[in-house]
C-alpha cells in the first residue's frame, strides 16, 4: 500500500461542529438516568459538584462563543441542575449557528 504523501486539507468549521455533537451526546449520556440529588453530589477532597463541572464547561463554551462572534464576555452564574443542563445544550447550538457564519 501506498502512502500518501500529502496530508488532507482538515475542514475546521466541520470538526469543531463534529466535537460539538460529540460534546452534546456525551453529556446526554453522562445525565441520563441520574437520581435527583445528582447534581449536588460530593465526591470530597475538594472535587466540584457535578452542577459546577456543568457551569464551568458552560462558562468555556460561551466564553469560546463571544470570542468567535465578537461579543463581549458575560459571567455566568450557576443555576438549577435542569436550567444548567439547558444552557449547555442552548450555548453548543449557538456555538454550531455562529460556526456555520
Amino acid at each position: 500500500m501506498e502512502k500518501n504523501p500529502q496530508p488532507q486539507a482538515i475542514n475546521a468549521g466541520k470538526l469543531f461542529r463534529h466535537w460539538l455533537c460529540a460534546m452534546k451526546f456525551r453529556f446526554t449520556v453522562a445525565i441520563s438516568g441520574t437520581a435527583s440529588d445528582f447534581a449536588s453530589f460530593d465526591a470530597g477532597y475538594g472535587v466540584k459538584t457535578p452542577i459546577e463541572i456543568v457551569c464551568h464547561i458552560s462558562q468555556l463554551l460561551q466564553n469560546c462563543f463571544s470570542t468567535i462572534a465578537g461579543s463581549p464576555r458575560v459571567r455566568l452564574e450557576s443555576k438549577g441542575w435542569y436550567e444548567e443542563a439547558a444552557r449547555f445544550y442552548e450555548i453548543v447550538e449557538q456555538l454550531g449557528i455562529c460556526i456555520k457564519c
